[in-house]
């Protein structure tokens, strides 16, 4: 098959063609108009094969058939075929998509008590654990109360990776969301803990009125989240990086003890000088 490219034959599988389609249909583009025998000798495949193949090709436009005796098969242009194929492909995918949305339409919705369960998940990669807590966030309407070491914060409010979380924390108070942060004691009292900050968007969050943050003496046991008091994430690994793992839940009993232990962390916490 000279002159032939395997990167060729894959574009126009991927276009929509089997790979005999594809192979004829190059084949009969390095011959131009020619006899079956001629179009079968180049393309390296039984007579046969193309003499079945070559119909659908003139059903989808890529030759044409001229009357003779015998029969001569002309290749249309590529840049015409190849229009074609992407009129198909995208009308393939507009009724895929049509479909899709009908499916989910039609698909019954979760049942409430699937919701209300007790739930406990451990998180172990970062792109989830990321993922859950903006969805959190987003879904949270009153509150959301959490512990966190200084150093911790500073570098997650700094973190180009975290800047979707900024943005929807932003988001948040500015909707009306108290949020408060309890944060191990910074080793310098004077300085405010975020107080270089790079990223405009915690900027703005720190200094919002619905953000407020109090220092606590000594290191955290445990770093937690709540939000509006019905769900909660507790990280069980300590140090300024770690985020993993994380255990989630809406199960009762632990939302009542991280509510505890945030509240008296709080009354035991003091405002940033």
């Amino acid at each position: 098959m000279s002159n032939i490219t395997e990167k060729q034959i894959d574009t126009l599988i991927h276009l929509g063609l089997t790979q005999n389609q594809a192979r004829i249909y190059l084949a009969n583009l390095h011959t131009g108009s020619a006899t079956v025998k001629a179009i079968a000798q180049h393309a390296q495949i039984g007579r046969e094969d193309v003499y079945r193949v070559l119909p659908s090709l003139q059903d989808l436009g890529l030759v044409k058939k001229c009357l003779g005796s015998p029969s001569i098969y002309e290749p249309v242009e590529p840049h015409e075929v190849l229009s074609l194929l992407i009129t198909v492909k995208s009308d393939e995918m507009a009724k895929l998509r049509k479909e899709a949305l009908e499916f989910v339409a039609h698909c019954p919705k979760s049942k409430k008590q699937e919701e209300e369960r007790d739930k406990f998940t451990m998180v172990t990669n970062f792109d989830i654990a990321i993922h859950m807590l903006i969805d959190a966030i987003k879904k949270t309407q009153h509150t959301w109360d959490f512990t966190s070491g200084y150093e911790r914060f500073l570098i997650r409010q700094n973190m180009p990776k975290k800047v979707k979380q900024v943005k929807e924390m932003l988001a948040a108070v500015e909707r009306g969301v108290k949020i408060r942060a309890v944060l191990d004691q910074p080793k310098d009292r004077r300085k405010l803990p975020l107080s270089g900050l790079a990223l405009k968007e915690s900027k703005r969050f720190i200094e919002h009125e619905n953000f407020e943050y109090r220092y606590l003496d000594g290191k955290h046991v445990a770093f937690i989240s709540l939000f509006d008091e019905k769900l909660m994430f507790i990280e069980t690994q300590q140090g300024p990086r770690v985020i993993l793992p994380q255990l989630w839940s809406n199960n009762q009993v632990l939302l009542g003890m991280g509510k505890t232990f945030f509240d008296t962390a709080w009354q035991s916490s003091y405002a940033p000088e």
